[in-house]
């Protein structure tokens, strides 16, 4: 359906400006050759060339990538080491040409990529800074205006004078950042170096990002600081093998990011990533499936009337409870046979101990997040949620996950009840 202006149009009236693109990526991919031996003769030089493709290999940093990053817009870039997210930077700022695709920048660009990139070692502190400068086309003159702004910024004083090879990697840092931020850029690349500033001049940095971006500047951060990501960026893109993964929302790619990185064989999430994938998780299920409480539905699958259906150790029976059950662990599965025209999940269940009220968990179907339910005590409670689109003709492996369970002597309970989830009365589809 169009939809019109309440204001009146006129012919002599300006066209509205429209967003363009600071940065846009078509289809780019960088290749490297990667020689593994190096000849130290003549004769191996003779030698390798006939060998050639033995001794070299290519590497395809980046394959195939496309994004835009609009005007005043902030991109986050993130993804494991090696991943092409500093390859990106490079390419932006002109210190690497792509091997094929095309780039579009928009504006000059100031650039935070590696910790003494543009410094030479043997030159001051302040011969660097306006070393730093000429690289940027800026004259003497703009640079003595600019100077003293500079020095102050990054802290250096009486060390602005000495020569950089005696500077630590956060005096390093502190430069640079100082002066990729006080040249006017219209675009700011910043690369990992911020890790290695100390807490106090971190947040002074990150004031110095939210301050640009008031201004409408255009920035590109990579990080590992997922949070951080997270709070300054509008766009987040994740990059894997060279290759764009997820892209969008930050909130949406570093839930991706984080949940993948949980699915890899040997590999776990520290306690940071752990809350924050969960609140991830949380949040993203508020949003798609609000409470998910549901009046009770007909039973299909009783749970518990056949051990085939158990996958996971962590099943058993409670004795004076048929057939309800518990489990030992803080996930356990099972599998259902949904009818065919089944479209949702259903389960019964409650607190079975007051030492774990209040109690939230997941509910997966095949790997996949269906909703989540919150229980607050003994009273038993009905959750559903839809199904995705399942094999009509095979089982579905259901999973229910906890976030937290108990240590029996911690709440008071005799050894061999062993560590509880929450009760499970049914579960079925409908």
């Amino acid at each position: 359906m169009a939809t019109r202006s309440s204001a009146p149009l006129h012919p002599c009236s300006p066209a509205p400006l429209l967003m363009s693109a600071a940065i846009e990526f078509e289809n780019v991919s960088k290749r490297f050759i990667l020689h593994h031996a190096r000849p130290r003769s003549f004769q191996e030089l003779v030698i390798g060339a006939l060998w050639r493709s033995r001794s070299r290999e290519e590497l395809w940093a980046l394959n195939g990538v496309s994004f835009e990053v609009e005007q005043g817009e902030m991109l986050g870039v993130i993804g494991p080491n090696g991943s092409g997210k500093s390859t990106i930077l490079k390419l932006i700022s002109r210190i690497l040409e792509p091997t094929s695709g095309s780039i579009t920048v928009d504006g000059k660009v100031s650039a935070l990529i590696e910790l003494g990139a543009g410094f030479h070692p043997d030159l001051t502190g302040r011969e660097n800074v306006y070393l730093n400068g000429s690289i940027l086309g800026l004259s003497q003159e703009e640079m003595d205006v600019r100077f003293k702004e500079i020095v102050t910024f990054a802290e250096l004083g009486r060390f602005i004078d000495m020569p950089l090879k005696i500077y630590s990697s956060g005096m390093y840092m502190r430069l640079g950042f100082a002066i990729a931020i006080n040249v006017e850029p219209d675009i700011l690349l910043i690369d990992e170096v911020l890790a290695v500033g100390d807490e106090s001049f971190q947040k002074k940095c990150l004031a110095k990002i939210e301050e640009f971006k008031q201004q409408g500047k255009t920035m590109v951060f990579v990080s590992h600081a997922l949070e951080t990501v997270r709070k300054l960026c509008d766009k987040a893109i994740w990059l894997e093998e060279g290759e764009i993964q997820s892209m969008g929302n930050p909130d949406k790619v570093i839930y991706d990011y984080l949940d993948d990185l949980r699915r890899k064989e040997g590999v776990t999430l520290d306690e940071k990533h752990r809350h924050l994938r969960y609140e991830l998780e949380e949040q993203r299920l508020e949003n798609r499936w609000g409470s998910g409480e549901v009046e009770r539905l007909p039973t299909h699958v009783l749970m518990g009337e056949n051990d085939a259906h158990c996958l996971d150790s962590g099943w058993h029976e409670v004795e004076d409870w048929p057939p309800k059950v518990r489990w030992t662990k803080k996930r356990a599965s099972l599998l259902l046979m949904p009818d065919g025209s089944a479209s949702r999940l259903s389960m019964i269940a409650w607190c079975p101990e007051l030492a774990l009220n209040p109690q939230s968990g997941r509910v997966y179907v095949d790997g996949r997040v269906v909703g989540k339910f919150d229980l607050t005590d003994a009273n038993p409670r009905t959750f559903s949620f839809w199904l995705p689109q399942p094999d009509k003709s095979q089982p579905i492996k259901v999973t229910i996950e906890v976030k937290r369970t108990v240590i029996p002597a911690e709440a008071g309970l005799s050894e061999d009840r062993r560590e509880l989830g929450v009760a499970v009365q049914e579960i079925w589809t409908d």
